[in-house]
């Protein structure tokens, strides 16, 4: 293979993607990373990983040992930007409740500073985007050469799904540089035979992105929907879910029940579908996000259920609620399912305390957390818990969970 000359690369964002991404390029490009939270900043330049994943974890054990540095972290970004080949932006795309699309905000912001440059860059978009959001921002900024690669990583194992691409998805506008196109491929491609490379209009991308994750959305909520079923027909949902998913059609995957999907992508991203889909028929995206809702007033109401039946035998109840994380693996709490049920519980007739390594406070909205696992077993006459793990296997007994414990 010949070598080909590194390009010079800024990412904008130090999150689960952005943070991939530029692990991921930095082994053949000069890359450097940029974030406007300066914990995030500090603990980089400390060669520490602002996020858990275990092989961005083992990257940065490994920066401590080189000199120079394979991933650098930008100070002074405006010099950054004006020897950037390409800018990355993986910046966050919250849902905006009043508009009801996601926000364009963080990406305008980069925009304006690459406007400023003598040299413009070309710029990808990783961030998740509304339907049209890239013709929005081209028709902003008519100087700079816009392309949305959408991002398809999981929470937690993104670095080894940046390295083990399914697809990769090229929008580009329909006056776009076909070498540009070319090179993009390159860039994320260099080293991958047989991978698809779908090329379509911006549009199509944030289409393909969207859907994406809806059907995510839509898979868990029917499962959701089977471990209902199983619990009030006294069913055995296990065998249930095996049976129709040695259906290769299906799939024996992304089946396991849970208290309902939250995180970072699929809230917003499910919602933001519905509202594009304003004066067009759609059902199954609707149904998906009030299925997730039912989901979690079932799961409640089977907590109440038992926190009642503890509470005839004796005046207080205890109930520990064992991580507020999303899914093993994670320290995100955004949407967490979880969050839903500890309101409940600050309603309800019991005591609540929570277990979660990840939050560093006394409290959680009033609820202590304890910071000693075996003692928040003891003290638990009711644990609920969304994920299993080796941590609760001696207490299993007086654990709630819809997780199938194998």
């Amino acid at each position: 293979m010949i070598n080909r000359e590194k390009k010079n690369i800024v990412v904008f964002g130090a999150g689960y993607v952005g943070l991939s991404v530029a692990v991921f390029l930095s082994e053949k490009n000069n890359v450097c990373i940029f974030d406007i939270d300066k914990e995030k900043i500090a603990k980089l330049l400390n060669a520490e990983s602002p996020v858990e994943d275990a092989e961005i974890q083992k990257f940065f054990e490994m920066e401590k040992t080189r000199s120079p540095k394979q991933l650098g972290i930008c100070i002074d970004i405006e010099e950054k930007l004006e020897n950037a080949d390409y800018v990355i932006i993986a910046t966050p795309t919250n849902f905006n409740h009043q508009t009801g699309h996601l926000s364009l905000d963080t990406i305008r912001e980069v925009l304006k500073d690459i406007s400023r440059c003598s040299k413009i860059p070309v710029v990808i978009i990783k961030s998740t985007l509304p339907i049209e959001g890239c013709k929005v921002l081209q028709r902003e900024f008519p100087s700079i050469s816009l392309f949305y690669v959408p991002e398809f990583s999981r929470e937690g194992s993104s670095l080894i799904d940046e390295k083990n691409p399914e697809r990769l998805i090229i929008g580009s506008s329909e006056n776009a540089n076909r070498r540009e196109i070319m090179d993009i491929s390159k860039i994320f491609l260099e080293d991958y035979k047989n991978v698809p490379v779908r090329i379509m209009n911006t549009t199509e991308a944030e289409a393909v992105k969207l859907f994406a994750n809806t059907y995510l959305a839509m898979r868990i909520a029917f499962f959701n929907e089977i471990d209902n079923f199983s619990v009030c027909l006294k069913l055995n949902r296990k065998k249930i879910i095996r049976g129709i998913c040695d259906d290769s059609r299906i799939g024996n995957y992304y089946n396991i029940p849970s208290f309902g999907y939250g995180g970072y992508c699929l809230p917003k991203d499910t919602k933001e579908l519905r509202k594009s889909f304003t004066n067009i028929p759609e059902r199954m995206i609707s149904a998906s996000i009030e299925a997730n809702e039912i989901r979690k007033e079932f799961i409640i109401n089977e907590i109440q259920k038992k926190i009642d039946k503890i509470s005839k035998k004796q005046r207080k109840v205890i109930v520990g609620v064992y991580r507020l994380t999303m899914k093993r693996g994670s320290d995100n709490f955004r949407e967490s399912a979880v969050l839903d049920i500890v309101n409940w519980l600050k309603t309800y007739k019991c005591q609540t305390i929570i277990f979660e390594p990840k939050w560093n406070k006394e409290y959680y909205e009033d609820i202590k957390v304890e910071k000693e696992l075996q003692k928040f077993k003891e003290e638990s006459d009711l644990i609920i818990a969304n994920r299993i793990t080796e941590d609760l296997s001696d207490v299993l007994g007086k654990t709630y969970t819809r997780d199938i414990i194998q």
